[in-house]
């Protein structure tokens, strides 16, 4: 028996539209240049067909060959993991993950992943508790689980839609606050490049040690905003207030070596360069205290390497020309702005506290979606507007600050696609799995 003559499942979508619409989704992956290979396509077309038990593996084996015959196995024991522990907290959902990256072929995972990624588009189909079941599974685990695989731009859409389902109010508050920051954000983020770009260019000490310096300017996403004002990048310590954000602006300086020097000449200066053009910005914008981290001289467990800052753009406390530098560039004329996936693992810490049964009844579901926006309504889903000083208050806090980042193109290459990826940090990806993501 196969999907032909099955009724729709409970989201809507037939069996036989369920299998095609994912591997049309995975065709499109691989043609974005994502690893994804014709034996994931063939073992997505007939993983739901399997698990319901209307096909059995053994001809899955005998039909497609035995590689496609392992991929629907690991993949539908990536979709059954979280039915192994008893609670979403994050200590369980960090064990879920780490147990598939090293029992199951990759290509499972981001068969099971791409999976979920597609039935997010379709869970407002579903009944509401299975909604935000669905959608807490996404951000605890499938979410994690595509950043860990190098599919970030996935996980990021998972979570995103995720929040929509689980925090509705809280997530169109803060949309609609981030798009009333846009154009001025958008317009500081450049006058600061602008600014930082001209000293480094007029630093005889930089253009001595660097063959030049790329700058990207990126605003926070909504949902890491999310995750900050939910407070689930902490549940122990509750969620945050919109002013208690310091990095909603973001400058990444990637300088570029010295292509007159041996390599290993180049990249010792290009990294002496990163401390000068650091020093530059400081000069520009002190750093706020507290919140500098030297990840070059004392870099992570996994290889990360960067200089990490906050710098205050209205000059400090005291202020001081280099607030008034940046300020005097605010009404220059604005260039295109530059975005960068944010996927820092070397700015994230491990979560912890907080908890969800993992076999919920509606009620406890919901409650805990309730819960949770409500322990942070005041931040980002009051029905009533702040006093306009109360909100403008805010507002400056917000663009006030800017997190800083300086590395060497080597060391942009290696957070971004090496061992010390992002997706290697948060999701323990070794070296092996590492490869074959990247084949």
């Amino acid at each position: 028996m196969g999907f032909r003559g099955q009724p729709p499942r409970r989201d809507g979508r037939t069996p036989a539209e369920r299998a095609l619409g994912l591997a049309a989704a995975l065709a499109d992956l691989a043609g974005a240049g994502l690893p994804v290979d014709a034996a994931i396509i063939a073992a997505a077309i007939v993983a739901d067909a399997v698990d319901a038990r209307l096909l059995h593996i053994r001809s899955v084996e005998a039909k497609l060959g035995p590689e496609v015959a392992g991929l629907v196995h690991d993949a539908l024991a990536v979709r059954h993991a979280p039915e192994r522990v008893e609670l979403y907290d994050d200590e369980a959902s960090s064990a879920i993950r780490d147990w598939v990256l090293s029992a199951y072929d990759v290509r499972g995972a981001v068969l099971e992943v791409a999976s979920r990624w597609v039935g997010m588009a379709h869970v407002r189909g579903l009944p509401v508790y299975e909604q935000q079941l669905v959608a807490l599974e996404a951000l605890q685990v499938f979410a994690p689980l595509a950043h860990a695989l190098g599919l970030g731009a996935l996980g990021a859409q998972m979570e995103d839609a995720a929040f929509q389902v689980l925090f509705p109010q809280s997530y169109a508050a803060t949309g609609e606050w981030l798009r009333s920051l846009s154009g001025r954000a958008h317009s500081l983020l450049d006058a600061t490049a602008d600014a930082l770009a001209a000293a480094a260019e007029a630093d005889a000490e930089f253009k001595a040690l660097a063959g030049g310096v790329e700058l990207i300017t990126r605003t926070k996403s909504q949902y890491s905003v999310m995750r900050k004002l939910l407070g689930l990048d902490n549940l122990a310590a509750g969620g945050r207030r919109r002013d208690q954000l310091y990095d909603l602006l973001g400058l990444r300086a990637i300088v570029e070596p010295r292509r007159d020097l041996p390599p290993d000449q180049a990249e010792a200066a290009a990294t002496a360069a990163c401390y000068r053009l650091q020093q530059l910005a400081f000069e520009l914008c002190p750093p706020l205290a507290g919140r500098s981290k030297d990840y070059v001289a004392a870099p992570k467990a996994n290889g990360y390497q960067s200089l990490h800052a906050t710098l205050q753009l209205d000059g400090g406390a005291g202020g001081g020309d280099g607030g008034d530098a940046v300020a005097d560039a605010w009404s220059a004329s604005t260039t295109a702005q530059s975005t960068w996936e944010e996927c820092d693992g070397a700015a994230s810490g491990s979560t912890g506290g907080g908890s969800m049964d993992a076999t919920s009844s509606p009620t406890a579901v919901t409650s805990w979606a309730a819960n949770r926006a409500a322990a942070v309504s005041s931040a980002v889903a009051s029905p009533v507007s702040p006093p306009n000083a109360v909100a403008a208050e805010v507002e400056a806090h917000v663009l006030r600050y800017c997190e800083l980042q300086v590395r060497t193109v080597a060391m942009h290459a290696a957070a971004e696609r090496g061992d010390a990826a992002h997706a290697g940090y948060k999701g323990r990806v070794d070296r092996r799995q590492n490869g074959v993501l990247s084949l």
